[in-house]
């Protein structure tokens, strides 16, 4: 059910769209297609659609949004806005509350002791950058994106996960108080449909660390349509949630208060990796 302030707004925006533009709506039609050619009728008709869902999302989006998440986040998180996402890449830092990163870097510089940059080193679109925790962990993070169909065979048994896309998202965090202890992350399948919370990627270092990446579809309060893509993602461990990202408009972050800071950098650094791929559509 469409909520009370949507339903008396769109009226009103109709009418400023009708008189700023001079377009007639329904009532006009046949007297259109009797004046234009059909194509200039579709057009006319696709134009009128084009600007009532642009105002339609304008409207939505001046409201902020939360994700529909797991009852886990409602107690004990901490929520930050994120800054840094929208705007230029050039010199690009990543900041939401105490968590910052370094300048973004596109592009990698050679590291021969890293199995994860080796592997990856011919892969069409990568980043990096450095995370730093409000605990003041850091960790370097790698990232891959937009694989071609020739680079498809670099995933297999990465994660053992089943690559079935070439949308593929891959990651590995290097603590740098224990770069030996790297964690590798990976997230595909970012379309999005009817159902919420699907299990989309994971996250591991091989050891006591494994994090079920979940897609998240749907938000808070208001009409949920088929979505294209996730709006954000979850992250489960022991089944229970312990932080999210939303990728809506500019951003937002949920971190569990209670986990440890190591467990908080590596929600950080995949957070803010996620940002970033869905930054560089």
């Amino acid at each position: 059910m469409i909520e009370k302030p949507l339903q008396e707004s769109v009226p009103f925006f109709l009418r400023i769209i009708k008189n700023i533009f001079g377009v007639v709506f329904e009532n006009d039609s046949q007297t259109l297609k009797r004046q234009f050619s059909i194509d200039k009728f579709n057009n006319y008709c696709f134009m009128k659609k084009l600007i009532f869902f642009s105002l339609l999302s304008l409207l939505v989006g001046c409201k902020s949004q939360n994700l529909l998440l797991s009852p886990d986040l409602k107690t004990n998180t901490s929520v930050f806005d994120v800054k840094g996402v929208q705007g230029f890449q050039f010199k690009q830092v990543i900041t939401y509350g105490n968590y910052f990163t370094s300048k973004v870097k596109r592009g990698w510089t050679v590291r021969t002791e890293i199995p994860f940059i080796i592997k990856f080193e011919k892969a069409h679109e990568k980043l990096s950058f450095v995370q730093t925790t409000a605990d003041k962990k850091q960790a370097d993070v790698f990232a891959v994106s937009k694989f071609k169909n020739n680079e498809l065979s670099l995933l297999n048994g990465f994660l053992s996960y089943s690559i079935k896309y070439l949308n593929v998202f891959a990651g590995t965090i290097l603590p740098q108080d224990n770069k030996i202890n790297a964690l590798e992350f990976i997230v595909s399948n970012f379309d999005a449909g009817f159902s919420n919370n699907e299990n989309c990627g994971s996250a591991s270092d091989g050891k006591d660390n494994f994090i079920t990446i979940r897609g998240v579809s749907k938000v808070e309060g208001n009409i949920n349509w088929i979505k294209s893509e996730y709006l954000g993602y979850e992250f489960i461990r022991n089944e229970q949630s312990i932080g999210a990202v939303s990728c809506l408009n500019n951003g937002r972050v949920w971190i569990g208060d209670d986990i440890s800071p190591e467990l908080k950098l590596i929600i950080s650094s995949i957070s803010t990796s996620l940002l970033l791929k869905h930054n560089l559509k």
